[in-house]
């Protein structure tokens, strides 16, 4: 989930428009869903990320416009397990 105050909107779709006109533009996540507020400025969206780097940059380029992030991070729950297991190994 994200938001921003109206007055920002325009710039977040100019960069928004850059964004998908670069030349790099698969370096960022790519979005699977997204979903206005209705009557607020507000979305909530699901993108694929092959890394967290990937995600900070497009958070530190939206960041000036958009004031609440809520990033939660979904893994499936094989890779979790394996995940856990390993660090878990790694702190006996």
């Amino acid at each position: 989930m994200w938001e921003c105050e109206p007055e920002d909107w325009d710039k977040i779709l100019e960069k928004y428009a850059v964004r998908m006109q670069s030349e790099d533009k698969d370096s960022y996540p790519q979005p699977i869903t997204n979903w206005m507020v209705v009557g607020k400025f507000k979305a909530f969206e699901v993108w694929e990320a092959e890394n967290i780097e990937s995600l900070t940059e497009m958070y530190l380029t939206y960041t000036p416009e958009i004031k609440t992030w809520d990033i939660n991070p979904v893994i499936e729950t094989n890779k979790f397990i394996q995940v856990h297991n390993k660090t878990k190994s790694k702190l006996k």
